[in-house]
């Protein structure tokens, strides 16, 4: 029986980013398209998903100790999210046979997939705000940014950090009906929904761009050395812990600001606030657990995981689980945490063993897939 030990054609901006590695023994009994990949990231993909799950079904409200663990996914897991995009895209521009032509056309077709999609699903969901249209903007952006040199992404990171804010911030003070965070709908003019995903929809670009960037700044970092992933796990948790605490010493002296559209906002940690100190929280938060799961999944070898297999998956699962809440609110909605943990625990068990039943016979989600485009779909699988 021959066995194809030929690199997988895989999906490597966003939502599957695999890594280089030499061919498989044709001796192995797993699956040539999983020895291909960081493992690490398919996790800490499935752990950002996961995360948005507890966030559309449960509190968002920190009430007492329940909620406030509860929540601590709140504005984190979406971070985390974009992150991993930011370093699909690094890999993706670094694939074994990609051009700079190839990788242009692979992000075109994602965004012009993830737009539609993303507005579409929107139209069904009315209780959740979708990420899909600022994942297809992200992507246009990326075609721009995949040639800055390594050495300037760090400084533009941190200028965003605080001009972005800065720039919601001030639209929010001065036009709040404008700058109010709506959800982004088919069949609205073109001009209001490209001002939604840049300036004043649920996730700006230019605030959002900032994890992005980040992470297409992390992906050329080579995230198989144990070295990096202990700088990531550090460097991470210190500016988490930094940014809390100095929200926390900033707010005790000028009161918590809410979420009235004030300048006061520029000290907020909320989640989901676009302020400096929550990209600094949120993001540490993103790129500690991104090290984290790298350094927990170093060994590599046998068959991926149930969570390596749902963020092999993950926008497969992110489109079905917002569809069954938009169908069954009442069944998969709950403000309290005990339903609400096992609402979680009950959509994510189900997404696991789908995607590992699914991944024994496909190389990819179905919609997955779709990301990959035309020109790989006629691959053998």
């Amino acid at each position: 029986m021959h066995l194809d030990t030929r690199p997988a054609a895989h999906d490597r901006a966003g939502f599957g980013p695999p890594r280089r590695s030499p061919p498989v023994s044709v001796h192995t009994a797993t699956p040539p398209s999983f020895r291909y990949r960081l493992a690490g990231l398919d996790v800490a993909r499935a752990l950002a998903v996961i995360g948005m799950v507890m966030v559309h079904v449960g509190p968002t409200e920190p009430k007492d100790l329940a909620t406030q663990l509860y929540t601590l996914t709140n504005g984190r897991a979406s971070v985390l999210f974009v992150l991993l995009a930011g370093i699909g895209v690094a890999l993706l521009a670094d694939a074994r046979g990609a051009t700079p032509a190839r990788t242009v056309v692979d992000l075109a077709w994602r965004a012009l997939v993830l737009l539609p999609l993303g507005l579409a699903l929107q139209a069904v969901v009315t209780a959740q705000y979708v990420i899909l249209p600022t994942y297809a903007a992200l992507f246009v952006i990326a075609i721009a940014t995949l040639h800055l040199p390594t050495r300037v992404l760090p400084g533009i990171v941190a200028i965003g950090a605080i001009a972005g804010p800065l720039v919601f911030l001030v639209g929010r003070v001065r036009a709040p009906d404008v700058f109010d965070r709506g959800p982004l709908l088919p069949g609205e003019p073109a001009g209001e929904i490209v001002h939604g995903l840049l300036l004043s929809g649920p996730y700006p670009i230019v605030v959002w761009l900032v994890p992005f960037l980040l992470g297409l700044w992390l992906g050329r970092r080579d995230l198989r050395a144990a070295a990096v992933h202990t700088r990531l796990i550090v460097g991470g948790a210190s500016v988490a812990v930094a940014a809390t605490g100095l929200a926390a010493l900033l707010q005790a002296h000028y009161g918590d600001p809410g979420f009235t559209p004030s300048w006061e906002l520029i000290i907020s940690a909320r989640p989901h606030s676009q302020m400096p100190l929550w990209l600094a929280t949120s993001g540490g938060v993103a790129v500690a657990v991104v090290g984290l799961c790298l350094a927990l999944t170093a060994s590599g070898g046998g068959r991926p995981g149930p969570l390596a297999a749902l963020g092999r998956t993950a926008l497969t699962f992110y489109v079905l689980h917002l569809l069954v809440i938009a169908v069954w609110p009442e069944h998969f909605m709950d403000e309290r945490v005990l339903p609400a943990l096992a609402m979680t625990a009950g959509l994510s068990g189900a997404g696991m063993a789908g995607a590992l039943v699914w991944l024994r016979h496909f190389r990819q989600g179905p919609l997955e897939a779709v990301l990959r485009g035309p020109r790989q779909w006629h691959r053998p699988q």
